[in-house]
């Protein structure tokens, strides 16, 4: 069985906005959510089924010295 993976993604070139995932506010989660049970139903109209869904953020932080750091957060919300 399928499992689909929902994921917004955040960058970041420093701290002084918080952390990347306090981006994902409630009201974009809300919006997230309800663009994947429009896709999830047009999966059930077409026969397929999955088996789970999880709704994901991936952090990217851009650093001073052109480095990065990436961080997958599943099932975040």
């Amino acid at each position: 069985d399928l499992v689909y993976h929902f994921i917004e993604i955040k960058a970041r070139r420093g701290m002084q906005h918080g952390l990347a995932r306090e981006a994902v506010t409630k009201k974009k989660q809300k919006h997230i959510k309800r663009a994947a049970m429009l896709f999830l139903y047009d999966l059930n109209q077409k026969k397929r089924r999955w088996k789970e869904i999880s709704f994901d953020v991936i952090e990217v932080y851009l650093h001073e010295d052109f480095q990065s750091s990436i961080h997958y957060l599943p099932q975040c919300f």
